[in-house]
C-alpha cells in the first residue's frame, strides 16, 4: 500500500493543485519547519473543509520525504452530500487510492487507534484532524483524545499545521515538530496539541 499510494499520491499532487488554481489561491507558511522532519510522524491540523486532506499534500511538497501521508478519514458524514458520495462509491475509492486509515464512530479510541499505531510503527506519517468533524466558522474546535494517544504510545512526534481560509484565499501555517509529555495525562495534552494548533491559527493573517 505505501509504495501504491506514494505513486497515487505523486500524481495527484499535480491534478490537485492544478484543479484548486481557479478557485483558491494557496499559500504555505514557514515550509522550511518542516526540513528535517522523517518518518514516523503525526501531521495534526485544525479541520476547515472536505478538501483539506488535499492542502495537507500541498503543504508538505512534491518531493517531500514524509509522503506518501496515511489519512485518517471517516465513513459517516455530517454533510448530506458527502454520504451520498460514500454510497456510490466515490469516497471510498478516493480512500484507496490515497491509503486512508478509516475510523469508525462510535467504535472507541482504543479499535480505531489500531490501524494507524501499526502504520506507525512500520514508518508511516499519518495525517489527521484531531476536531473529528469540520468548523465553517473560523474557529477552532475542542480536539479529541486520539492524537495525544498515538503520539505517546508510539512514541511519534506531532507536526502541527493549521488552516485558514477566508474568501479565495487558502493559507497553511506549518509549526514546529514537537513530543508530547509523556508525564501528563491525555486531556492535559490533548489541551497542549490544541493551544500549538490554535496559536497556529491565530498567525495567519489575511
Amino acid at each position: 500500500m505505501n509504495t501504491f499510494s506514494k505513486i497515487t499520491q505523486f500524481f495527484a499532487w499535480f491534478i490537485i493543485l492544478g484543479l484548486s488554481r481557479p478557485f483558491f489561491k494557496i499559500e504555505v507558511k514557514n515550509m522550511q519547519h518542516l526540513k528535517g522532519v522523517r518518518a514516523p510522524a503525526i501531521l495534526i491540523s485544525n479541520h476547515i473543509r472536505f478538501y483539506d486532506s488535499f492542502l495537507y499534500r500541498i503543504a508538505v511538497g512534491l518531493w517531500s520525504p514524509l509522503s506518501p501521508l496515511r489519512f485518517m478519514g471517516v465513513k459517516r458524514f455530517h454533510s448530506p452530500i458527502l454520504n451520498f458520495m460514500v454510497k456510490i462509491g466515490i469516497v471510498p475509492l478516493v480512500y484507496f487510492l490515497m491509503g486512508v486509515v478509516t475510523v469508525v464512530n462510535g467504535k472507541g479510541v482504543t479499535k480505531n487507534l489500531e490501524a494507524p499505531k501499526k502504520a506507525l510503527r512500520g514508518g508511516a506519517v499519518i495525517a489527521m484532524f484531531p476536531e473529528g468533524k469540520m468548523f465553517y466558522d473560523d474557529t477552532v474546535g475542542p480536539f479529541k483524545w486520539g492524537a495525544a494517544i498515538l503520539a505517546e504510545e508510539t512514541d511519534t512526534p506531532l507536526m502541527p499545521f493549521a488552516i485558514r481560509k477566508q474568501g479565495r484565499k487558502v493559507i497553511i501555517n506549518v509549526g514546529h515538530s514537537f513530543c508530547i509529555d509523556k508525564t501528563k495525562g491525555p486531556t492535559e495534552n490533548t489541551e497542549i496539541i490544541r493551544d500549538v494548533v490554535v496559536k497556529l491559527f491565530n498567525e495567519i493573517d489575511f
